[in-house]
């Protein structure tokens, strides 16, 4: 009788099954292949972090960083952001790819947006209790940006392509010292610089080529290298533009995430009109002024590296530091400082040519100064980066064969005329940054 029974439970798993499996034969015949690609992973992650201190030796003096914490911007603390994960087979990737340096499939990596904190205590060299101060970075955000990774055609290495839209609400550096205990002195007395709201839109990344080369390998100019040599290509950028809203020296009046909007709110609190009517942009200007905003910058149609030349890293025969070496190729359509909020500044509009129509700068509300089609290039130089006892940072950026022009130079919206200097030459061109 319980044999009986189990005569139509066995009988349903049958049917299932062969029902199962007629629709898996279907699929795999006539389905399966719209579906190359569609599967993928998805990391959502949750992070906050600290770590106590990094340290960067360099033949026996060490670089310290110190009181490192990672955390979410504004009221969550907690950094969060979600990563996809999908390999893309090189048929469908269409044109997405377009300058791409591949041939092959590729990781298509999608990073969702993302608003971080990011403090650093300290920074200590070899020899010295000081620190050379802190730094703070509010509101780093990067917006939804896509990437591919992929295996070079035809060379070992690398490639990688993306788009950068990021975005900073506020860098602080205080110079504050060390107490007794070694933490990190937090008083009133410590002076602060802040930048406020930096903006860099459409930095076009696509056909980034990183190889790691042999010491000995042919294509190799000279570079005097003891060890292998990182090699990096980077296409060229071209149209990206950089804005920087406000450099504020001492102030902590501007204590929100962003400068342009903050003042709005904090003019109730500074020099309001009598009949709290909204103050004008050259009024809000001045109160930026007064309260120590030493004015904003603006770069636009930014091209950088339009030769494509590639930069190495390396060290010397001696073994001791980074070396670095490139071609300087960087211009640049507008640079503008403003004496005051670069938000009120009237943005300079470009005709078909890519000419600048700096007549726009009179009457915009704040005084400013610009250079048009601004070029920068130099022959391969060397930066040497070390750490020392006697002197912290050591950093010698040798230049030769540089020049640089500005086809005009303006103030407001009234040319000056052009600037043009050609065969400059530094053979010792050296920084020590160190803690007193």
């Amino acid at each position: 009788m319980k044999g009986i029974k189990k005569l139509p439970l066995a009988a349903a798993i049958a049917v299932l099954s062969a029902s199962a499996n007629a629709e898996l034969v279907a699929l795999d015949d006539e389905v399966m292949d719209g579906f190359t690609g569609q599967a993928g992973i998805t990391i959502e992650t949750s992070v906050k972090a600290t770590i106590d201190k990094v340290t960067y030796t360099d033949d026996g003096n060490d670089l310290s960083i110190e009181g490192i914490e990672l955390s979410g911007d504004g009221t969550d603390d907690t950094l969060t952001q979600t990563v996809t994960i999908d390999v893309v087979e090189n048929s469908q990737l269409g044109n997405a790819l377009k300058a791409r340096a591949g041939t092959g499939d590729a990781i298509k990596i999608g990073m969702g947006d993302m608003n971080a904190d990011v403090v650093v205590g300290g920074i200590k060299t070899t020899g010295s209790t000081e620190s050379l101060g802190r730094i703070e970075i509010n509101g780093l955000s990067a917006e939804d940006t896509t990437m591919y990774v992929y295996a070079l055609e035809g060379e070992k290495g690398i490639g990688m392509d993306s788009t950068i839209n990021q975005s900073i609400k506020k860098v602080t550096y205080t110079d504050k010292g060390y107490d007794s205990t070694g933490k990190v002195a937090v008083n009133d007395d410590n002076g602060s610089i802040q930048i406020h709201d930096i903006k860099m839109t459409e930095i076009d990344m696509v056909g980034t080529k990183i190889q790691i080369l042999d010491r000995d390998d042919g294509s190799l100019p000279t570079l005097n290298n003891s060890g292998d040599v990182v090699k990096i290509t980077q296409p060229a950028i071209v149209d990206g533009k950089m804005t920087v809203e406000a450099i504020q020296i001492g102030s902590t009046q501007y204590t929100g995430t962003d400068l342009a909007g903050d003042l709005g709110s904090a003019l109730t609190k500074l020099d309001t009109t009598p009949d709290g009517s909204t103050l004008s942009a050259v009024e809000q200007s001045a109160v930026a002024a007064a309260d120590e905003v030493i004015g904003g910058a603006i770069i636009d149609k930014l091209d950088v590296n339009s030769s494509g030349e590639a930069t190495y890293i390396f060290t010397t025969a001696g073994g001791e530091g980074i070396r670095i070496s490139q071609k300087m190729d960087i211009g640049a359509g507008e640079i503008t400082y403003v004496a005051g909020l670069a938000g009120t500044a009237g943005a300079v509009t470009f005709d078909a040519d890519g000419k600048g129509d700096f007549a726009a700068r009179n009457g915009d509300g704040v005084g400013s100064v610009s250079l048009s089609e601004v070029s920068f290039t130099s022959d391969r130089s060397t930066t040497s980066i070390d750490v020392t006892a006697a002197k912290g940072i050591a950093i010698d950026g040798a230049l030769t064969g540089a020049s640089f022009s500005a086809q005009d130079i303006y103030l407001g919206g009234s040319s000056l005329g052009g600037l043009s200097v050609s065969g400059i030459n530094l053979t010792t061109n050296t920084v020590n940054i160190y803690a007193h």
